[in-house]
């Protein structure tokens, strides 16, 4: 990968992780709803909740663009192994020390009736309930186990297999999808190793600059939508 390519992915998740700080940050829960400048605080809450539902699509774009950098199929075991390393060790480290938390200690302190069975041990910890906001390693790791299937698909459909994750995406919302499932992601991730795999220069240096920042922000706001569909349909 180019420096110049890097340094564009640097950034970008940089503003990301920006927004998903901000999308946790529900500031106006301090603050009374008959004070002066509440409704201000709030209009200024939703814009910052609007762009923050980009954040996380877009890290799945970034991570699908990276897993298939260069993808060599022989290489599947090792990166396999690599992912063991660097994403499913540390969420169960991190989903046990929820669960002890939430499950064990706190209902200890509490003096609260501890009641566990081996399933909904086995759910807490596989589900992360006690550390929710770990949730997006699942999908992650799901994908890098599939990610031969989508070679293969790449391999034979060709360009045509972008028309694969539009028809899933419109086929999940009339399904309502849960956005901490996996099935959400799965077109997101497909587009950014779709992106990767055919080389498509929306990462690349552009040319010129009007094209490429007009494609950034068109991905941008896909990725919004997509995040923000599930939620509206939630609401509904």
């Amino acid at each position: 990968m180019s420096k110049e390519i890097s340094n564009k992915i640097y950034y970008a998740t940089f503003i990301m992780a920006i927004l998903v700080v901000a999308i946790h940050s529900s500031f106006t829960g301090f603050l009374d709803p008959l004070a002066n400048g509440y409704q201000f605080s709030l209009t200024i809450q939703r814009i910052f909740l609007t762009l923050g539902d980009a954040a996380v699509p877009t890290f799945f774009v970034i991570s699908g663009y990276l897993l298939f950098n260069n993808y060599v199929l022989k290489d599947y075991p090792k990166m396999l192994l690599k992912k063991l390393f660097s994403l499913v060790i540390p969420y169960f480290l991190w989903s046990i020390l929820g669960f002890l938390a939430v499950r064990i200690i706190v209902p200890a302190i509490k003096k609260e009736t501890i009641e566990l069975t081996f399933q909904s041990v086995a759910l807490d910890i596989f589900l992360s309930n006690g550390c929710l906001h770990i949730w997006f390693i699942r999908p992650l790791v799901v994908f890098c186990i599939c990610s031969p299937l989508l070679y293969f698909v790449f391999k034979y459909l060709k360009k045509w297999s972008i028309f694969i994750p539009i028809i899933v995406f419109v086929i999940y919302i009339f399904f309502t999808p849960n956005y901490y499932g996996i099935l959400l992601w799965i077109p997101l991730f497909f587009v950014g190793c779709y992106l990767s795999y055919f080389k498509i220069p929306i990462m690349n240096h552009f040319k010129p600059r009007l094209i490429g920042a007009f494609s950034l922000i068109l991905l941008l706001v896909i990725a919004s939508l997509i995040a923000g569909s599930c939620i509206i349909m939630d609401i509904i």
